[in-house]
């Protein structure tokens, strides 16, 4: 059976304010993350319903954990998943096409961090706005994580995102 779609009505703006320091804990996915200071632009908007593998996700999504960086927006979001690695990456990659227009530019590159394999791959989407996608699956959970990336940071975001990560717990790990 195939779920239903989420709707994915507007969220109000998130304030332009820095969130405090610590971490945040996802109150609909089983992580959290602390990111270095000085990192965030603005407070999280929290997802308030989970990703159902078919809606649309951005940054209007009611689905989608989202915070500013100084490289980019920063968007998570995930689902319970027994696939592999590389499926996961597909399902994200065919919903970014579908929903967003985005084409990778590159192969997805391996990586791992606190003993959890992923994989990135940069994209360029709608209006030319370069995004670098990346998935990691642990526990029977995918997330996705995506930045929608400023330009200057483009050469330089996987490496900042792999360190970004180094803060990332999951729930029950």
């Amino acid at each position: 059976m195939t779920p239903a779609p989420t709707p994915s009505p507007t969220l109000a703006a998130a304030t332009s304010a820095p969130t405090p320091p610590g971490p945040f804990a996802s109150k609909v996915y089983p992580y959290t993350l602390e990111l270095p200071s000085g990192l965030q632009t603005r407070r999280w908007t929290e997802a308030v319903v989970a990703w159902d593998g078919t809606a649309r996700f951005g940054t209007d999504s009611r689905a989608v954990d989202i915070t500013g960086t100084v490289d980019g927006a920063l968007l998570i979001f995930g689902l319970p998943w027994n696939g592999d690695l590389a499926g996961f990456m597909d399902l994200i990659a065919e919903s970014a096409t579908r929903f967003h227009g985005c084409a990778a530019v590159d192969d997805a590159s391996p990586f791992e961090v606190n003993g959890v394999a992923g994989l990135s791959q940069h994209e360029v989407c709608a209006q030319n706005t370069p995004v670098l996608s990346t998935v990691l699956v642990n526990g029977g959970h995918a997330l996705a994580i995506r930045v929608m990336v400023n330009a200057d940071k483009v050469d330089v975001i996987f490496d900042h995102v792999v360190t970004w990560l180094s803060g990332l717990t999951w729930e029950g790990s």
